[in-house]
């Protein structure tokens, strides 16, 4: 994902210039070399909204596009190059970056799945992060993770609702079900404050090879700009 924008403006800079110019000479190479420098790495985007991928694509380009007319502009360097030809890689690479992605998004599944099976996760705690994170999980597809379902101590009756999401069963149980459903993901969506049954979870899963991760509790308040962070190396998170 990260080169296909890039690489869709370095091929269309050629193939401009194949047609207008009659060959690439070394002030394309050039141009070539600079533009891929500004693109690369693309941003993320096989997740977004088209709406937004097109609006993503279009200021970006504009920014680079900008950039570029104004440093040959002022340099001189512009007069190396045809009018045609810099009028129509003007429009023509951001159509073709437009397609590279939509053939990227269509691509994609497929390419997930030759990645092999999909990692299989368990979710130990039925609460409001818990059921957030496996909406996250079950609503996108190429994350590459099954989740197998839930496992919870309390009654079901105390239990809400897990989105088609089996309970498998309670804390205790949970070695055995790492084992049994061969899980390789563990996600622990508890009160942090349960620091004891954290604990003798965490030695109960010294012999399987799952990887176990923290869900902390972000909902205890309304995330205003909530994103992870650093200070000196020590992680943060702002709400």
């Amino acid at each position: 994902e990260a080169i296909v924008g890039p690489a869709a403006l370095v091929g269309s800079l050629w193939a401009v210039a194949y047609y207008f110019d009659e060959g690439i000479s070394p002030p394309h190479l050039i141009l070539s070399v600079i533009a891929f420098a500004l693109a690369f790495p693309s941003s993320a985007r096989l997740q977004t909204s088209r709406t937004e991928l097109v609006l993503d694509i279009t200021l970006n380009w504009m920014l680079i596009a900008g950039l570029l007319v104004l440093t040959g502009w002022g340099t001189g360097y512009l007069r190396e190059f045809s009018i045609e030809f810099v009028s129509a890689w003007l429009w023509v690479a951001p159509l073709t970056e437009l397609l590279g992605c939509f053939a990227l998004r269509s691509a994609a599944p497929y390419l997930v799945q030759l990645q092999g099976p999909p990692r299989r996760a368990i979710i130990v705690g039925i609460n409001e992060q818990g059921l957030a994170l496996a909406g996250k999980i079950n609503h996108s597809p190429l994350n590459h993770i099954e989740l197998a379902g839930f496992v919870d101590s309390r009654e079901n009756q105390r239990i809400e609702s897990t989105q088609d999401c089996p309970v498998l069963g309670k804390l205790d149980q949970l070695a055995d079900l790492v084992k049994t459903n061969r899980v390789q993901l563990i996600y622990l969506s508890l009160p942090m404050a349960s620091q004891p049954r954290i604990l003798q979870i965490l030695d109960e899963l010294k012999d399987t090879t799952a990887s176990i991760y923290f869900v902390p509790d972000m909902f205890v308040t309304d995330l205003v700009q909530g994103r992870p962070g650093s200070v000196c190396g020590m992680p943060v998170i702002a709400v």
